[in-house]
């Protein structure tokens, strides 16, 4: 019982990290997943196949050399909500302060020289 739980667990952070390679690179391909993780092309595979099931990434391209470069990305359903969730992240609320603080700035430099 707990061998196929680490087995399952093992699987959910592969899973996890084909998602966030998709998510940062944009697309990717079994062959490219299988030697960034370091895991067995089938285990790959096998973790592709069930987020293809429940719907995370999709075929974007079939390649003609094969399905280990065929080219996989993420279903905007996905893409969403990879989005949401990191806009919660204090690195994003950093990024947006920072943004109002240097409009803010610039604001207040345009009405300095207006005066």
């Amino acid at each position: 019982m707990e061998t196929e739980l680490l087995q399952e667990t093992d699987q959910l952070s592969i899973e996890a990290e084909i998602l966030r390679h998709i998510w940062y690179e944009s697309t990717a391909t079994p062959l490219q997943l299988s030697r960034e993780l370091k895991h067995d092309l089938n285990v790959v595979y096998d973790c592709m196949d069930d987020l293809m099931d429940r719907g995370c990434i999709y075929q974007f391209w079939s390649s003609p050399q094969g399905l280990e470069r065929s080219i996989y990305c993420l279903t905007r359903r996905v893409h969403r909500r990879l989005q949401d969730a990191l806009k919660a992240y204090s690195r994003y609320r950093l990024r947006e302060f920072w943004l109002s603080f240097n409009r803010e700035d610039l604001t207040w430099l345009s009405n300095s020289f207006q005066n």
